[in-house]
C-alpha cells in the first residue's frame, strides 16, 4: 500500500512536471508570437504613416504649384513682352541710360 502510494506521487510529480513544461513551453511560443505580431504592427503602423506623409508632401506640392499659377502666368507674360520689345525701343532706353551717366560723371 505504501509503495502503491510513493508510485502514484511519483506520476502525480511527473505529471505536475509535464504540465509545468508545456506551460514553459506555451509562454515561449506565446511571447514570441506576441512579438513577431508586434513587429508586423510596428511595420503597419510605420508604413502608413510614410504613406501618408507622401501624400501630404504631394498635396502640399501640388497645392503650391497651384497657388503659383497665376504668378508663373504674369512672369511668363512680362517677360514675353520684355521679348517683344523692339529693337529701336531698347537701343533708346540704352542710349537714354548712357546720357545720364555721362552727365552724371562730368563728360567721362
Amino acid at each position: 500500500m505504501a509503495l502503491e502510494a510513493i508510485n502514484k506521487i511519483q506520476q502525480a510529480e511527473s505529471t505536475a512536471k509535464d504540465i509545468l513544461d508545456k506551460a514553459v513551453e506555451n509562454s515561449k511560443q506565446i511571447i514570441s508570437d506576441a512579438q513577431t505580431k508586434g513587429n508586423e504592427e510596428y511595420r503597419t503602423i510605420v508604413a502608413n504613416a510614410m504613406e501618408k506623409a507622401k501624400k501630404m508632401k504631394d498635396d502640399a506640392l501640388n497645392k503650391g504649384n497651384e497657388d503659383s499659377q497665376p504668378t508663373m502666368a504674369k512672369g511668363e507674360e512680362e517677360v514675353n513682352n520684355i521679348i517683344k520689345t523692339s529693337k529701336e525701343k531698347i537701343d533708346l532706353a540704352v542710349n537714354l541710360v548712357i546720357e545720364r551717366i555721362v552727365k552724371f560723371n562730368g563728360n567721362s
